[in-house]
């Protein structure tokens, strides 16, 4: 499964289905549905992820 991940202006990180859009008035991302898979993940997560780099395809594969 491919999602997209993306750091808000605030720090917090954001996992979406569809490729969201920044918005520059409060400083968060948002998809075209504006229904966020996760917005709650832990900030210190994916440290790679920066606001000047998001938002990022990430792919969710489950190992046995």
């Amino acid at each position: 499964m491919e999602f997209w991940i993306a750091r808000n202006k605030d720090g917090s990180l954001t996992l979406f289905e569809n490729e969201p859009y920044y918005n520059d008035i409060d400083g968060f991302w948002y998809d075209v549905f504006e229904i966020p898979v996760a917005d709650d993940l832990q900030s210190a997560l994916f440290s790679e992820v920066t606001l000047g780099n998001s938002p990022m395809k990430i792919e969710l594969k489950l190992v046995n």
